[in-house]
Formats: C-alpha cells, sequence, structure tokens
C-alpha cells in the first residue's frame, strides 16, 4: 500500500509520487471525482489505536468517505461518539458478568489478561461517555436521561427503518447507511437540551410530590392514632 493522509472528507485531494521504497507511482487526486485513486481507504477505530488514551477522549472524532461525487459515509460527532460508548458498554457488562475472565473479550481486544480487558472497557466506557457530555453539552444527570430513552426508543427506530433487517451484515456500505440514517436522527436528539431540562425538572417535581403526599399520609395517620388511642394511653 501507499502511505497518504486524508482528512476529514474522506477523499484524498492532492496527487503525489509515492516514494517509499522508490515505488514512483502516482497516486491521490486532485478533485471529489477521481474515483481510481491508486489507494485503498481503510476505517480503523481510533479507540483500539489509541487505547483509551487521554487525547483519544478528549477530541471527538466525524467521518466522512466519498466514491466520486458519491458521499458514502458520514458520521458526526456526537453519533461517532455514542456508537463508540454502545460498543463498548455491553463488553464492559459482559466482563463484570463473568468472574473468571471471557477469553473471547481477551482475544477480540487483544489483551492478556481479564484486568487489562476490564481497565480498558473500562476506560472506554467512561470516556466515551464523558466526551459524549462534551459533544452534546449535556450534564451527566441529563445525558443518562438522554440514552435511557434512547435506549428504550431504538428498537422501534431500528424496525420502522428496517423492517426486514440487514440484508447482508458485513457490507460494509450497509453499516454506513445505518450510520448515515442514525447521524441526523439522534444528532437532533441528544441535541435538545431543553427536553432534556423539561425532563429531568418534570421528574424531580414528581418525586417532591410524591414524597410530599407521602408525608401528608403519614401525618394523617398521625391524627387517627392521637384521636383515637392516645386519650386510652393516659
Amino acid at each position: 500500500g501507499h502511505p497518504f493522509f486524508v482528512g476529514e472528507c474522506g477523499h484524498p485531494m492532492e496527487q503525489v509520487v509515492c516514494a517509499t521504497d522508490g515505488c514512483g507511482e502516482v497516486v491521490g487526486s486532485s478533485t471529489h471525482s477521481q474515483k481510481d485513486t491508486g489507494l485503498q481507504m481503510k476505517d480503523i477505530l481510533q479507540g483500539y489505536q489509541l487505547d483509551g488514551s487521554p487525547e483519544e477522549h478528549s477530541n471527538p472524532d466525524e467521518f466522512y468517505r466519498y466514491e466520486g461525487w458519491d458521499l458514502i459515509r458520514r458520521l458526526r460527532r456526537i453519533t461517532c461518539t455514542l456508537l463508540r460508548f454502545l460498543i463498548h458498554l455491553p463488553l464492559l457488562l459482559r466482563d463484570f458478568g463473568i468472574a473468571e475472565g471471557c477469553v473471547h473479550l481477551q482475544k477480540l481486544l487483544n489483551k492478556g489478561s481479564k484486568q487489562e480487558v476490564t481497565d480498558f472497557l473500562w476506560k472506554q466506557a467512561t470516556g466515551n461517555f464523558n466526551l459524549l457530555c462534551q459533544v452534546t453539552r449535556l450534564n451527566e444527570e441529563q445525558l443518562a436521561i438522554a440514552l435511557h430513552l434512547f435506549l428504550e426508543n431504538f428498537g422501534e427506530w431500528f424496525n420502522d427503518t428496517y423492517p426486514d433487517g440487514f440484508s447482508n451484515v458485513e457490507d460494509a456500505k450497509e453499516i454506513y447507511e445505518l450510520e448515515m440514517n442514525m447521524d441526523p436522527e439522534y444528532e437532533a436528539f441528544f441535541g435538545d437540551k431543553q427536553k432534556w431540562n423539561e425532563i429531568r425538572n418534570a421528574s424531580k417535581s414528581k418525586a417532591e410530590s410524591d414524597k410530599e403526599k407521602e408525608l401528608q399520609s403519614e401525618i394523617q395517620e398521625k391524627k387517627i392514632f392521637d384521636a383515637s388511642f392516645a386519650p386510652n394511653l393516659v
């Protein structure tokens, strides 16, 4: 392959001569319209390269990929971070659920011990949760509410969007399509800070109301007790 840096648009915008080991092949493109660039682009999850470093969880990513003029992948910061969080959280729960460790997770993550797996997944889950707070501008309480409703409603959204399911889960383009369908839906969903404030405040008001009702009930019970039994105790 030819080493070549491609920016956010996902398409090479410069044509150069590959100098690696005297290669000499012309690669790249000066326009988005050229399909044969001599390059094979690969998407690699940053998390598995940086292994949960502080830098990874302070700089949100987004992905774009073009084939010619066609945008075949677009994944903005909120959806990208959300998916990374959702990838690692179930793995972490799986890890917690097996006291002796899961050999499949160790193999998948290329870790030598259960503790290495736990440490890595914990960094990924908590790091991406905090990064999701950053990109959505929600605090932890608001984000927890938003994630709860997201998980509650995602199945219905998926079934409505894909009534026949996936035809081929190994087809990258089908996964890209899912990402692009999710992107505008959940950018708006998590971006509605006013909505999460209203839900939080309504929840607090209900809790306070329930507590007040419970207190009033206890007061009423005490009054009944005092009226019925207290005179007989003298």
